[in-house]
């Protein structure tokens, strides 16, 4: 129990920490371009998970530290040890949690980050081209020039002059 209260106490931190420089740097330029409080509420909210990758493994560490000198300094090692308990036995559920925490990890990193990270991208896209689409014509909008994709499958390479990302518009189209 007190390995689990100072692991969420430290994960708690640690993203409110992050969560605030994430605010501090990007809060004033979103309300710049616009943006409605709803909104920028919901792009923090999508960008939480995206923390986690840096936050888990530090509050991994600090928690497991914390409990194993807890254990030390209230002398436990050594009554665990008198009784005949290898080191291993009295550390084992702290090895199985890190385990399942590490496996946790590993998931999140294939399938919740990434889609945090790309739905936070397009989110502050949106905002900044709003905000572009309000001065500026609909296909100047978040354009990319010179594109190209290579369709492997249909053996044909496609060349955009220039690519609206925001009205999904191409001009000039060539395919070889």
């Amino acid at each position: 129990m007190e390995w689990g209260k100072i692991f969420f106490l430290v994960l708690g931190a640690m993203l409110g920490l992050q969560m605030l420089v994430e605010v501090q740097d990007s809060f004033a330029d979103h309300l710049d371009h616009g943006a409605s409080f709803l909104t920028i509420m919901k792009l923090y909210g999508v960008m939480v998970p995206s923390f986690l990758p840096i936050s888990l493994p530090a509050a991994i560490l600090v928690s497991i530290l914390y409990a194993l000198g807890l254990l030390h300094r209230n002398n436990e090692f050594l009554a665990f040890r008198a009784a005949g308990m290898s080191v291993f036995r009295v550390t084992r559920s702290i090895w199985m949690v890190g385990l399942l925490l590490s496996v946790g990890l590993w998931l999140l990193n294939a399938s919740l980050i990434p889609w945090s990270i790309e739905r936070t991208r397009g989110i502050e896209n949106d905002i900044k081209w709003s905000d572009e689409a309000k001065t500026a014509e609909r296909s100047d909008v978040g354009v990319v020039y010179n594109l190209s994709f290579d369709n492997r499958k249909d053996n044909r390479m496609w060349f955009m002059n220039r690519f609206s990302q925001y009205t999904e518009t191409g001009f000039g189209v060539s395919v070889s």
